[in-house]
């Protein structure tokens, strides 16, 4: 059985880091499934702050059967999103995750209360 361990870790002090890796801490339940492959024994996938501002997400699949399938016995592998594509992956992520919803400017500041991300909410009587 394999087992998704998500390890999310910050590199570097961008200053877009911390409210951006709280955000992605809430889309990670998605990421933290358990799967099945056969002969798989272990796969990790972990999110990255790069230096330069770079969201990276790795994954690595450890284990006999992977050695089998590719004569070594990890496989790597990995998305980047450079600092440049942030502010268009965080719109399309909260497109998605609130799409639909007549409650979505409540729940987003909501959770941006929840993770502590810098916000402010104004409204107009």
């Amino acid at each position: 059985m394999t087992h998704q361990i998500i390890e999310i870790a910050r590199s570097g002090s961008h200053p877009a880091a911390s409210p951006f890796l709280r955000f992605i801490r809430g889309i990670g339940a998605r990421l933290s499934q358990k799967g099945r492959r056969e002969r798989l024994e272990t796969r990790c996938v972990r999110l990255y702050m790069r230096d330069d501002g770079t969201i990276s997400l790795e994954g690595q699949d450890l284990g006999p059967g992977v050695e089998e399938m590719f004569g070594d016995s990890d496989y790597e592998y990995w998305v980047d999103v450079p600092d440049a594509g942030l502010q268009k992956l965080a719109f399309e992520l909260l497109r998605e995750k609130y799409a639909g919803q007549l409650n979505a400017v409540e729940a987003f500041r909501d959770w941006c209360k929840t993770h502590g991300v810098a916000h402010e909410f104004s409204n107009y009587m």
